[in-house]
């Protein structure tokens, strides 16, 4: 049978055993803590340069807008110019058109007139002394 000593010696081994056991736990727990605090600082440090790129993505894409409807703003307004001055331009030909109607309106009944005259005196010269108004000759 062993000994009081040699019982002792075993007893302690094994106090000794299952304290080194007890301690490499806690050495790789504070191992797999310390690993997963980095990577959680890891993670968070990801994460504020993602959020940092997200705010300037968005702030790109905010200016990129307003940069495309500033033009399509401009674009509008130029095509709304140039329809204006279309139209100016079609109003100042409609203008001229008028006036050189009026114009050959006036020549014509100008005419008509002076040939009226002249047919009248031709009528009075022939001994007929008939009196034609422009409207009646015009109605011939």
């Amino acid at each position: 049978q062993p000994s009081a000593a040699a019982i002792s010696v075993v007893a302690v081994d094994a106090k000794e055993g299952m304290a080194q056991s007890a301690a490499a736990s806690v050495v790789l727990q504070l191992e797999a803590e310390a690993r997963a605090r980095r990577e959680g600082q890891g993670f968070a440090m990801r994460a504020a340069e993602l959020r940092a790129n997200a705010s300037a993505l968005s702030r790109r894409m905010e200016q990129k807008a307003l940069a495309a409807g500033a033009k399509a703003a401009k674009a509008k307004a130029r095509e709304l110019v140039d329809a204006m001055l279309q139209v100016e331009a079609e109003a100042e030909r409609a203008e001229v058109e008028a006036a050189t109607l009026r114009a050959r309106v006036k020549a014509e009944v100008r005419e008509a007139g002076d040939l009226m005259s002249v047919a009248g005196d031709g009528l009075k010269v022939v001994g007929h002394s008939v009196a034609v108004t422009p409207s009646e000759a015009l109605k011939v």
